[in-house]
């Protein structure tokens, strides 16, 4: 795959970074990657992942069922992780981790829908951008199954990584297309 090269204002893109960058979307284990910076993302909360999917597509389009496929499985996995973690523990864990949040308008929202809807309100709030922290954590403490928390959450994620999936493959197109039309030089990678 012949990538082109271009001159910005940062300097040359043969810095280091850059070279790094393209190997690694080149990479068989770049979708691995992507996976495990969902786990990390879904058992500790740190971070939103939606950044991270967005990013992993414009940098590597061709890669992106196996990004998207590997992102929903690491959001299961460290939602179960975490899910673990919180039912062993208890709720110690959870003052520990979360000072107050018991008191909070959010958290009795979704202990309403916890108990009205079950898996379904787990995989409706893990579909939309929103922290899906407290409906696990109320889940696990419900003694929801781990397969119940496992499905929703494979379910709510592939609902939402699908979506910024898409909107990331639409601006990748449009700005080829525009290159195109533009006469800029464009990557030679293969057919999408």
């Amino acid at each position: 795959m012949r990538i082109p090269l271009l001159k910005t204002r940062f300097g040359n893109s043969h810095s280091r970074a850059f070279r790094a960058l393209l190997r690694a979307r080149a990479s068989p284990l770049f979708p691995v990657v992507v996976g495990a910076l969902s786990i990390l993302s879904a058992a500790s909360g740190l971070y939103p992942f939606g950044p991270v999917i967005i990013a992993a597509v414009v940098i590597a389009p061709e890669q992106w069922r196996k990004s998207l496929v590997f992102a929903v499985l690491g959001a299961a996995i460290g939602a179960l992780v975490l899910a673990i973690a919180f039912h062993s523990v208890g709720p110690r864990l959870l003052t520990t981790m979360f000072p107050g949040m018991e008191q909070t308008a959010e958290w009795k929202q979704y202990a309403e829908w916890a108990a009205r809807y079950g898996w379904f309100a787990l995989a409706a709030l893990a579909a939309l951008p929103a922290p899906q922290m407290p409906a696990l954590v109320l889940s696990t403490l419900s003694h929801m199954s781990y397969v119940g928390i496992a499905t929703a959450i494979l379910l709510g994620k592939l609902v939402k990584y699908s979506v910024y999936v898409c909107a990331s493959l639409a601006g990748v197109y449009s700005l080829r297309e525009s290159s195109a039309e533009a006469g800029i030089a464009r990557s030679t990678s293969r057919r999408l």
